[in-house]
């Protein structure tokens, strides 16, 4: 009888950690289907500036400001009939990829993507509104893989006006200089 007992110790105890097991196996089951069906982690879109260009503009949480730029666009470098390679271009080209209001709706973000690489320069915002003052902001080049970005631009809007602003970043580096435009409207 003794012998008995131990024996249904030891089946109650692999019982429990059998159902630990499958129930562990469940919950990681259910997070890779849902991660996979929302896009989430390990199954997350990249691109090199952080931003899926053929996702719609979801990126805003406020109707503060509306980007007028295309997000589809792709960059000169992945798109070149010509089959010239940007990178050897004596002018440094890109695209504004975002521009819109941060979570809380009180920052302007602008973000722009150089079709080149190039490992050091900066990036001076101009935005500019017919009647109204100019605003300007400086931030760095950050060199990527194959292309580079500036470091960003985050303007108050109580600075901006309602109404249709033009973007004008001027490219700097070593040895080049070019711009990108965009058009941005803050309501």
């Amino acid at each position: 009888m003794y012998m008995q007992i131990t024996h249904n110790k030891h089946s109650k105890k692999s019982k429990t950690i059998l159902y630990a097991i499958l129930t562990a196996v469940i919950i990681v089951s259910l997070y890779t289907l849902f991660a996979w069906y929302s896009h989430l982690w390990p199954f997350a879109t990249r691109t090199t500036a952080g931003i899926d260009p053929t996702a719609p503009n979801t990126h805003t949480n406020s109707p503060t400001t509306q980007s007028t730029s295309p997000l589809q666009k792709t960059p000169t470098q992945y798109d070149n009939p010509s089959g010239s390679d940007p990178s050897q271009s004596s002018a440094l080209t890109g695209i504004v990829n975002f521009s819109g209001t941060s979570g809380d709706g009180k920052t302007l973000q602008i973000r722009a993507t150089i079709d080149q690489k190039v490992t050091d320069g900066t990036c001076n915002l101009t935005l500019s509104k017919s009647g109204s003052a100019t605003v300007t902001k400086t931030a760095n080049i950050v060199s990527d893989p194959s292309s580079s970005t500036c470091s960003g631009f985050d303007i108050p809007i109580d600075q901006l006006s309602s109404g249709i602003w033009s973007i004008n970043i001027n490219l700097t580096s070593d040895s080049r200089s070019g711009s990108i435009q965009g058009v941005v409207t803050v309501q």
